[in-house]
């Protein structure tokens, strides 16, 4: 799929999911993918169930670039804004 992407000329790949258990295993598929987690919206599908969204860059910086290995412990939680 990445290939067919950078051929039809994207740069990012973008997946959202939940933080639900149940959804352990596909969290975990796309950061052995090189996917990195790049936001949170909490209680988003509902209370305790948090929007969880990775990116990849399939681009050449991004092929280029050394993938980021970041613990669940360490990931920085950035504050919503209202726009």
């Amino acid at each position: 799929m990445e290939a067919e992407l950078r051929e039809r000329g994207a740069r990012l790949v973008r997946i959202e999911t939940s933080q639900l258990e149940s959804y352990g295993a596909a969290r975990s598929f796309y950061e052995r993918m090189g996917y990195g987690e790049v936001g949170r919206i909490p209680d988003f599908y509902r209370a305790g169930d948090a929007l969880i969204t990775f990116a990849k860059r399939i681009d050449e910086a991004g092929m280029r670039a050394k993938p980021v290995r970041r613990r669940a412990a360490a990931r920085r939680r950035l504050p919503l804004r209202a726009v």
